[in-house]
């Protein structure tokens, strides 16, 4: 049903588009030759009868030629069709945010579907003044206050404006500003919809809930701490952090945050607060701003003073959050030598989305990104149907929608991401932290897997949301997909302890009974 849907297209058929329909094929010239000239009945009938046997087989091989393997982007583009066709067939995907998936809601989004995806393609074969054609079809399909596939067309559809404009003028840079005043008002806006994200949606608790277990357990019996966050924004992970560390019976002597972002007025507001939550719990902290990217901090006075340790009895460990909003890296191969050569941290945690944004061609990338905020927009809808659709809360979620999650599509559609380095970027940083020589460690069966099960039974909403442990790392999906990948690493040549000659390279559980407290002090 959905294929017919999808257009014909240079990108994923040899032949074009303007190529004429199949017609009877006619008889050859090599065909009439293999008539003998021979006067026999006999010869005649058996030279005519060959003729035809022939003609059939070279009609049935045109009538019905032999399938040849799908190129990659036609396998990812039926990947896509097949799924939301198995989310048809369950109700899932039409009804969010609806109360009945009646045949006409059906109709109208296999059609939004049918036309993202030859709009895409138009603008994948470059055929701009087609793609832009669609997209006042697109539009009055979509919108940005309907249901689950009406709201993530809406945003695709901007997306997709955006880059043909961008391929008319041939420029196009990331949502990034330079004016100072606007960097600080983008960025206020975004830390507010993310302080909205982490209320409706288990997405940022679970960066924050399984990053903390793991960096908990990574300090077990250290005294002297320096957490290096490579993109802060408002700190809201760290005050629970606060909490279990100042509940030990081994107290801190030091406690030193050193947080990345663009604005130095951000990251200031961002420290005060953490100052005054950490005075609350008796913790001696101090906070460190860096205005700028860790990949930008390579050279010398470029920052690698605020990261390195200040005695050997300092333990570092370093959090990482992916996301497409802005760049938070810069240079990924000097982020990575930065913290593997200058920080060497006991260890690093990375939560990255599970999406393969910057790699492969456009109609991949945008095939690939359809499919994933299909799954997000859809659990946002049904958390929100499952509230009872209050106003304020489809204002949350619009504001979610509107400031987070279409700035990403807007980046991965629109440019590739929001990267302009002129370096190959990472698409899958657990994949890179092993290629640079990281060790990985496990985070399946431990006090992280306890602290995410724990979060998905926090709310009803959540109860679509699912939790997979693979090859060491913590998977937070929607039904069938996976949205966010956890994992946590460390560096052969990480700072221990000065004394003692005990390896801490390991992170160590801490004893049980202290493990079942902390669980419920990560979840307040």
């Amino acid at each position: 049903m959905l294929q017919s849907l999808l257009p014909r297209s240079p990108i994923t058929n040899a032949a074009s588009s303007d190529a004429p329909p199949m017609s009877r094929p006619k008889r050859s010239a090599d065909a009439r030759d293999l008539t003998p000239s021979s006067s026999s009945p006999a010869a005649a009938a058996a030279a005519c009868d060959d003729d035809d046997d022939r003609l059939r087989k070279r009609k049935q091989l045109q009538l019905y030629p032999q399938p040849e393997p799908q190129p990659p982007q036609q396998q990812q583009q039926q990947h896509v069709v097949d799924v939301i066709q198995e989310r048809k067939n369950d109700n899932t995907y039409f009804s969010a945010g609806s109360s009945s998936s009646s045949s006409a809601v059906e109709s109208r989004v296999l059609r939004l579907l049918g036309l993202l995806l030859h709009c895409a393609e138009a603008v994948a074969a470059d055929r701009l003044s087609e793609a832009r054609d669609i997209l006042p079809e697109i539009n009055e399909l979509a919108s940005p206050f309907g249901s689950s596939p009406e709201r993530v067309a809406a945003y695709f559809a901007d997306a997709l404006g955006a880059r043909i404009l961008s391929s008319y003028l041939g420029v196009y840079s990331p949502l990034i500003h330079h004016h100072k005043p606007l960097v600080t008002s983008h960025h206020n806006r975004i830390f507010n919809a993310f302080q909205v994200y982490n209320s409706i949606s288990p997405l940022v608790k679970f960066s924050h809930f399984t990053s903390n277990q793991a960096i908990f357990q990574a300090l077990d019996g250290e005294e002297r701490v320096h957490i290096i966050d490579l993109d802060i924004m408002q700190g809201l992970q760290w005050p629970g952090l606060f909490q279990i560390l100042a509940s030990r019976p081994l107290k801190l002597r030091s406690l030193r945050i050193t947080g990345l972002g663009s604005s130095l007025e951000l990251l200031e507001a961002t420290g005060r607060r953490l100052s005054d939550f950490a005075a609350a719990l008796g913790l001696p902290f101090e906070f460190q701003p860096v205005e700028g990217k860790i990949g930008d901090q390579s050279k010398a006075g470029g920052g690698g003073g605020a990261f390195a340790p200040r005695d050997g009895r300092e333990v570092a460990v370093v959090h990482w959050m992916h996301h497409c909003l802005y760049d938070v890296t810069g240079s990924d191969e000097a982020a990575v030598s930065v913290i593997k050569n200058v920080i060497r941290p006991r260890l690093v945690t990375v939560v990255e989305q599970d999406l393969g944004r910057h790699g492969g061609d456009f109609l991949g990338r945008f095939v690939e990104a359809l499919h994933y905020y299909s799954a997000v927009f859809d659990a946002l809808g049904e958390g929100a149907a499952a509230e009872g659709s209050r106003e304020e809360e489809e204002a949350e979620r619009h504001d979610v929608e509107r400031q987070l999650l279409g700035a990403e599509i807007r980046n991965i559609v629109a440019v590739g991401g929001p990267k302009r380095t002129g370096e190959v970027a990472v698409g899958r940083w657990g994949e890179e932290m092993r290629r640079a020589g990281f060790e990985q460690v496990s985070l399946a069966g431990g006090p992280a897997a306890a602290q995410a099960n724990l979060l998905l039974g926090m709310r009803l909403p959540w109860k679509g949301y699912t939790l997979v442990e693979e090859a060491g790392c913590l998977k937070l999906g929607w039904k069938d997909l996976s949205l966010l990948t956890a994992s946590a690493w460390k560096t052969g040549n990480s700072h221990g302890p000065a004394e003692g000659g005990e390896d801490r390279d390991h992170v160590q559980p801490p004893p049980q009974q202290q493990q079942h407290h902390h669980h419920s002090s990560l979840l307040t």
